[in-house]
């Protein structure tokens, strides 16, 4: 596969080549994070692959449109979950547009295709598995009859196809199935057996919900949108004081559902997690923006730069100044 990642006027960020690979069943489960951090976008990306399976998590803040040229010669089946931002890809054979939104999953086919995406320059997570043929062919419940056209595409090789045209919104068992997943850290034989299992359970909440869309089995979209929206709230104001009651206020819900609902998807408490975030902040200013101690301190609503000093040091077990060196 070759994929290229440009700026909307043409400047050219990143430009590579991979081959999805399948690995022997006798290797271990190999799992990398690469950080990025320019002018043009920040953030993480998490891989995961094994015996047929690729799995990709992304959480990066882009300052403007990103452009993704790419060309697959690979035939497989991804999931694929927009948990936040907003993007557009675009099939170059079929001319076909196909919009996808925050809080949204679907199943592709891709065999040779060829296209692009338009990110909307916004932060964008994103989750993705790649399934190659030895996998799903085992898994993929080929007999539903609504599958019938996603299975006629797959069986005549279609260059791309689409499971539904409908968005679908993510449920709370899919988040906490994902979740699973990214917070997996065994290191022994049966890491791989669990990924696997995992994936068919994520797999088989996909196919529950576009096969019976009229009747949702989990929580209302609403929930988890209220989830996203605090969870995002606290991102963009790190500098002021967390309370949860006033959360719950401004989304509309209670505090013992909000802080309930919000550690059961996130794995920390809205405390905790604000918490986390304004030193992660500090962390950055002090080390890619320059600022001294107490401007950070300052800036992530610290009054004592001692007190600020403390909470850093419990939380990364250096001290702040130490990231000058």
């Amino acid at each position: 596969m070759k994929v290229s990642i440009s700026t909307a006027d043409g400047i050219e960020l990143k430009s590579e080549s991979f081959s999805f690979y399948e690995l022997k069943s006798d290797e271990p489960v190999r799992d990398t994070v690469t950080r990025y951090h320019n002018s043009y976008f920040s953030g993480m990306v998490r891989e995961i692959s094994f015996g047929g399976v690729f799995i990709a998590h992304s959480n990066l803040a882009l300052d403007n449109l990103m452009i993704g040229n790419f060309v697959n010669d690979t035939e497989a089946i991804e999931i694929h979950f927009m948990f936040k931002g907003h993007s557009f890809v675009i099939d170059k054979n079929s001319k076909k547009r196909i919009n996808v939104s925050s809080n949204t999953q679907d199943i592709f086919y891709m065999n040779g295709i060829e296209g692009r995406t338009e990110t909307i320059g916004s932060p964008t997570e994103s989750f993705q598995i790649i399934l190659l043929p030895s996998f799903y062919k085992k898994y993929f419940p080929f007999d539903v009859p609504a599958l019938e056209e996603f299975r006629n595409a797959i069986e005549r090789k279609a260059t791309y196809n689409i499971i539904s045209d409908h968005q679908i919104a993510i449920n709370y068992e899919m988040h906490k199935v994902i979740n699973d997943i990214l917070q997996c850290h065994r290191n022994d034989g049966l890491k791989k057996t669990y990924l696997e299992c995992k994936i068919i359970e994520l797999l088989i909440l996909q196919l529950e919900s576009f096969t019976d869309m009229h009747t949702p089995k989990t929580s209302p979209k609403s929930e988890i949108e209220k989830l996203y929206a605090a969870k995002e709230y606290i991102e963009n104001n790190l500098n002021e004081n967390c309370k949860l009651i006033d959360l719950a206020h401004r989304f509309n819900t209670n505090e013992f559902t909000l802080n309930t609902g919000f550690k059961k998807l996130f794995g920390t408490t809205i405390y905790q997690y604000w918490l986390d975030g304004r030193l992660k902040r500090a962390a950055h200013l002090i080390k890619y923006e320059n600022l001294n101690i107490n401007e950070a301190a300052y800036e992530i609503g610290y009054k004592n730069p001692q007190h600020f000093t403390a909470a850093f040091k419990r939380k990364f077990g250096i001290l702040p100044s130490d990231l000058k060196k």
